[in-house]
């Protein structure tokens, strides 16, 4: 049977590393707490490097053993070992170089820590430029993409070190991706961005070009700059794009567009078209007839061109009615396969699009994308809710899928699905029951007349995540008043053999709080769990349930 992780992650309460932020009694604790660091036990590491954590910068004298640590086995240690130092900050700086190198780590919470660690600390912004350089030039390219995206992950606050990046030879190249990865909010480095046009290698001009065309609205002052570089065979399109994306084509950009119209590039004849209509947003006549023109590049028989159009189409916000009637006349007769783009623009159009989805779902092989993507719209796809609890039924397992964690996403509105909903996890009639309970939580009280299935399963069934599921489901329902019921349950689920049902059951105890503290001697228990996930989520049951008034 399969396990949905995303259904038990939704009872989560806090972050999966749970620090608990343990408070220091005397001043030897730190002593002690250095030398616990070298125990055998994973278990003892983590609390030491905990307590030396929340010692703050009265734990200066522990960096460089915890930086040791970040050099562990276990990604748990090594995370836990990152945070620590964050929390000791400015001190830690002896341990920059060391937290830079784990920014490429295998693991995404260690990479998530190692990146809060650097903030907190605020190491000298020039020596961390320089270690990223260089750890981006000497890296694997699975490694460099790993820092790319932590780095993206980031946000805002990383946004200066990347600009200052950007004047680095070895790093401009790879802190254009991840500015263009972040957009908007990179909206300070935009000069710095224009910078590199007139002069950069030419592969950096072009990241340039297409990170300015990420933040509209700041490059307006850089369309000048932009438009020179039209006039070169490698950056035109790029150069075309973001004018597009910026909404503006200056006078004298406006002739060399216009001609590309007619260029044999198909793709460059196509953004050309865009590009005007954007700039032109008032000119009805340009608009209908660039939408024609995208309309049949959707149906395309090449795939750039078909994804190309498409992203054109939907950036270009033009009248629902209008797409859908040019797609409605070149889009009879196209492949199903290649149907996949069409299904994108059809749902950019909002509450119009959701008919035209919905009728395409009597193709079986777009079901489970079209699902998907109604799932993806949320609310705004509640006329198709009849329509998706039909594919419950469905002979494909990944269609079925689809359409109940679509209905999970649409929520409240959802609720006609509730009874099939209920069915399903009841009798496991379906391919997986876990989504079911996941789509009736989520449903929430006005998935109330499902509340007897949840019930019965969250107290008969053999498999342990999906009592818990069901348990989390109810309390979605029902509110507090589902305590009662579900609190013996949830403590029966603490002895599970499934580590997910474990962690599960521990964090929805911690969100019951007071009325919980019956689980706590079986919470302390799995503080001695070999799972160090489950451990970390009864520390926080615990906490929450200990606090609670």
């Amino acid at each position: 049977m399969r396990i949905h992780l995303h259904g038990l992650a939704s009872l989560a309460l806090a972050a999966s590393l749970g620090f608990t932020g343990a408070a220091f009694s005397a001043p030897g604790d730190v002593e002690q707490s250095i030398e616990a660091l070298s125990s055998s036990s994973e278990e003892t590491q983590i609390t030491a490097i905990d307590k030396l954590g929340a010692a703050g910068v009265d734990g200066a004298a522990a960096v460089a053993p915890l930086t040791k640590q970040l050099k562990s086995s276990s990604a748990m240690v090594r995370a836990h070992a990152a945070h620590a130092l964050g929390e000791i900050g400015h001190a830690a700086e002896p341990a920059v170089d060391a937290l830079v190198e784990l920014v490429g780590d295998s693991d995404p919470m260690v990479r998530r820590q190692a990146i809060g660690a650097l903030q907190a600390i605020h190491p000298d912004r020039q020596k961390v430029v320089g270690l990223f350089a260089k750890l981006l030039s000497d890296a694997d390219p699975a490694v460099r993409l790993r820092v790319m995206h932590a780095i993206a992950d980031a946000g805002k606050p990383a946004v200066p070190g990347l600009a200052m990046a950007l004047k680095n030879e070895k790093s401009a190249f790879w802190a254009c991706l991840v500015l263009r990865e972040i957009g908007p909010d990179a909206a300070e480095a935009a000069p710095a961005l224009t910078e590199l046009l007139p002069g950069a290698p030419i592969e950096t001009r072009r990241e340039a070009i297409l990170a300015l065309a990420s933040m509209p609205e700041a490059a307006k002052a850089s369309v000048p700059a932009i438009a020179k570089c039209l006039d070169e065979e490698h950056l035109k399109l790029a150069a075309t794009f973001a004018l597009g994306r910026i909404g503006t084509v200056p006078a004298e950009a406006q002739e060399r567009i216009t001609a590309n119209v007619d260029s044999k590039d198909p793709i460059l004849s196509l953004l050309s078209r865009w590009a005007l209509a954007r700039a032109n947003p008032n000119d009805a006549a340009l608009q209908t007839e660039v939408v024609e023109r995208l309309a049949k590049g959707v149906a395309s028989d090449n795939a750039w061109i078909r994804s190309a159009a498409a992203k054109a189409l939907i950036s270009l916000h033009a009248k629902p009615e209008l797409v859908i009637a040019e797609l409605h006349k070149t889009l009879p007769g196209v492949d199903p396969a290649n149907l996949g783009d069409a299904i994108h623009v059809l749902a950019s159009l909002g509450p119009e699009g959701i008919p035209h989805l919905t009728a395409a779902l009597k193709n079986p092989r777009l079901r489970p994308q079209i699902a998907q993507i109604l799932g993806e719209m949320g609310d705004k796809a509640a006329p198709a809710v009849p329509a998706l609890v039909k594919l419950i039924d469905d002979e494909n397992p990944r269609t079925e899928d689809a359409a109940v964690l679509a209905l999970a996403a649409i929520g409240p509105a959802a609720e006609a699905a509730a009874p099939r909903l209920a069915k399903e996890v009841e009798e496991g009639t379906g391919k997986d029951p876990h989504d079911a309970a996941l789509a009736l939580g989520k449903i929430g009280p006005a998935a109330k007349d499902a509340a007897p299935s949840l019930e019965k399963t969250m107290t008969s069934s053999e498999d342990a995540s999906l009592r818990v599921l069901s348990a989390w489901a109810l309390l979605q329902i029902e509110g507090k008043s589902a305590t009662a019921k579900i609190l013996p349950e949830l403590t029966k689920a603490l002895k599970a053999k499934d580590p997910i049902a474990r962690k599960g059951a521990s964090q929805l105890l911690g969100q019951l709080g007071a009325p919980a503290k019956s689980a706590a001697p079986a919470l302390k228990g799995l503080l001695q769990d070999e799972d160090p996930a489950v451990r970390d989520a009864a520390a926080q049951a615990l906490e929450l349930i200990d606090n609670a008034k």
